[in-house]
């Protein structure tokens, strides 16, 4: 999607989304280029004015509007996040329904965008504050929440007034593409929302290499701006875990036993030369499952559980279980490791 209607790649060429389970073609998306970034750009470029100017109530009813096509459509949405990324269809529409959620939070905040007065700055002068967008960002979204982690991005930015280009996970473009065109629908200005399908060292790369990109990492900002001070903290908190170690992701038996299981098959798995098996086993070891265990629940419980698919650690690891003693069928059929479970 540039500019507000579905769009070729200039490469002419298409890549396949499978289905993980089955490993059936779902659907075909272009197979974006730098060129299709650079158009997506100039689209963004060129509907930055308009829909920036919009009142920001106006921009909160749209997405407000695009909550309730979300919803209508939830059955179709939910089926095919299934089809492409592997979650359960229960999870699909849990995942559907945060991201429905999350962009319904921030039409919620549509009004509370003001600048502001500071009176008697100086003898006959005073200040005002004004809040404008940023301009154009790139959101590039990973396979594992597609929706949910799409919502993230796309909620602030566009109720700011701020165009936007999507790079989605090669591997689940095609939940995100609909959604996108559902939002499209609902009223927004067409070129400030854009999604350009491909490869990360394509696509997703061209996105951060463009001039205009001034996104940095903490090391990147320490290594980039002279220091100014020391600022000295008595107390300290964390968004997600007040240890900041390992103990969210193997600190309970579950999590051990998991990780056990599934490093036990690294041998096998690397010697057996199946593609499909290592990128299996490599999905496996995303960190994602390990912290859906976490039994942390008594101390910051609120955070672990708002993260996790599951309604409780053991289903978690049920589930994790279930898919390697799958893997590990697949490789005993094919005499590849001996059977111990």
């Amino acid at each position: 999607m540039i500019g507000g209607e579905p769009a070729e790649s200039t490469s002419a060429e298409w890549f396949e989304v499978r289905n993980p389970a089955t490993g059936e073609v779902v659907e075909t998306v272009p197979k974006g280029t730098v060129e299709d970034v650079q158009r997506a750009v100039a689209a963004a470029e060129k509907a930055l004015p308009e829909w920036s100017a919009l009142a920001s109530s106006r921009r909160g009813e749209i997405l407000h509007k695009a909550v309730h096509l979300i919803q209508e459509h939830e059955s179709e949405l939910a089926k095919l996040l299934t089809e492409e990324q592997g979650k359960p269809l229960s999870e699909s529409v849990r995942e559907l329904r945060r991201f429905a959620h999350t962009l319904e939070h921030y039409a919620g905040l549509a009004k509370t965008i003001r600048g502001g007065h500071i009176p008697r700055l100086d003898e006959g002068k005073y200040g005002l504050i004004l809040k404008r967008p940023i301009g154009i960002c790139g959101a590039i979204v990973p396979w594992n929440f597609p929706v949910s982690l799409l919502g993230n991005k796309l909620g602030p930015a566009l109720l700011a007034g701020n165009a936007v280009i999507v790079k989605p996970a090669s591997t689940s473009p095609l939940t995100d593409i609909r959604c996108i065109e559902l939002l499209c629908e609902a009223g927004i200005t067409p070129g400030a929302l854009n999604i350009v399908t491909g490869p990360g060292g394509t696509a997703g790369a061209e996105i951060l290499r463009h001039p205009d990109f001034d996104f940095c990492t903490p090391s990147e900002v320490i290594a980039r701006y002279p220091a100014r001070g020391e600022y000295d903290v008595h107390t300290f908190s964390s968004w997600a875990d007040l240890e900041r170690d390992l103990s969210a992701w193997l600190g309970n038996s579950l999590q051990h036993d998991a990780m056990e299981r599934i490093y036990g098959l690294e041998t096998a798995v690397k010697n057996s030369g199946n593609e499909a098996l290592l990128d299996t086993w490599a999905n496996l070891l995303t960190s994602d499952h390990f912290y859906y265990m976490c039994t942390k629940y008594w101390h910051d419980g609120d955070v672990h559980k708002y993260f996790s698919h599951y309604d409780t650690p053991y289903d978690g690891y049920i589930n994790y279980m279930n898919v390697v003693t799958d893997l590990e069928y697949v490789l005993e059929t094919e005499e590849l490791v001996s059977s111990k479970w």
